[in-house]
């Protein structure tokens, strides 16, 4: 049976160290076999300081690397030669000195990079194994394939009852292929853009539609979104300020008797702010979709078939409250 020094502090008042209160206890007739310590992260990280970059300059010998001037609180200046696109002076970074160790058993010695000699490391949250962000650039493809022997959907009719459009079932054998991609990059210190798109092609092997795509598919589409975070020692307090391009291509994969749908862009924008009251948080958004009003048909809605456009302008308000 393990039990945990801070959880018996919580029910005893004292100020004795694990060793001695396991001393305590075997005293008593509750033998102790052993005292350890557990750690989150193996080697607490110890040698990882918090530290200045002072000088920041591209390294001669390549085309992605930074030579830079840290200062960890020695009072002498170290060289360290940086891979991170987004490293730049007057950072305050988590820099592992020599000696450490860093998850993995991976231990910090002195290097030599393209000609020019490192003393320690600019960490990322993942390389120290506290969270998952590894600022710099990140990009990631999904592609996907799918084979449907028996695939069966409603497919719109030319034929309306009461304003209402008929559908009939239809089965067929499909394929269905495409990606999905992910992009974001640190411009600068606090700035970050995000960018994604998605392509879905599909085709109908068999049956009556034989040769068309599927009804109501999603025509390609991409956004990018420049995001600013509000600086702030505690995520707690943090915030935000956004703004997002999308544009969707036209559609002219129809199935008959569907029409193409004319493409369109948009303009999004929203802010954000977090608030530590007590011990709880509260985050509030405001965000604005369709910002110049532009009158636009998704051709994923029913609603383009009755000629409803989408919604132009409008807001959303959202409060969460975290305890």
């Amino acid at each position: 049976m393990k039990l945990s020094y801070s959880w018996l502090k919580d029910y005893l008042e004292c100020d004795l160290t694990p060793q001695q209160v396991a001393e305590a206890m075997t005293s008593i007739g509750i033998e102790v076999d052993s005292v350890s310590e557990e750690e989150e992260i193996p080697g607490g990280l110890a040698g990882v300081v918090v530290a200045e970059v002072v000088e920041c300059e591209s390294h001669p010998n390549s085309d992605h690397l930074h030579i830079t001037k840290v200062n960890d609180g020695t009072g002498e200046l170290l060289t360290v030669v940086c891979g991170a696109p987004n490293v730049a002076a007057g950072q305050k970074v988590l820099f592992a000195r020599l000696g450490a160790v860093l998850p993995g058993d991976f231990k910090i010695k002195k290097s030599k990079i393209r000609g020019v000699e490192s003393f320690g490391m600019i960490c990322a949250e993942d390389e120290l194994g506290i969270g998952n962000s590894h600022d710099g650039i990140k990009a990631s493809v999904t592609p996907f394939f799918n084979y449907f022997p028996n695939y069966i959907y409603l497919c719109p009719t030319s034929e309306y009852k009461e304003g209402l459009q008929l559908y009939n079932y239809e089965q067929s054998r499909v394929a269905r292929c495409g990606f999905e991609a992910e992009l974001s990059f640190l411009i600068l210190q606090h700035f970050k853009i995000n960018a994604g798109g998605e392509y879905l092609y599909a085709r109908q092997l068999s049956g009556d539609k034989k040769g068309y795509s599927l009804p109501f598919s999603t025509p390609w589409s991409v956004r990018v979104q420049l995001r600013y975070d509000l600086p702030a020692a505690d995520d707690a307090k943090g915030g935000f300020a956004a703004v997002e391009y999308v544009a969707f291509g036209r559609q002219n994969e129809i199935v008959p008797p569907e029409e193409p749908t004319p493409g369109h862009q948009l303009i999004n924008i929203s802010v954000g702010k977090s608030l530590k009251i007590g011990g709880a948080r509260l985050r509030l958004s405001l965000r604005c979709d369709n910002l110049l009003n532009n009158r636009y048909y998704d051709h994923t809605s029913h609603y383009r078939l009755i000629d409803v456009p989408e919604p132009g302008r409008n807001f959303s308000f959202m409060a969460t409250w975290e305890i």
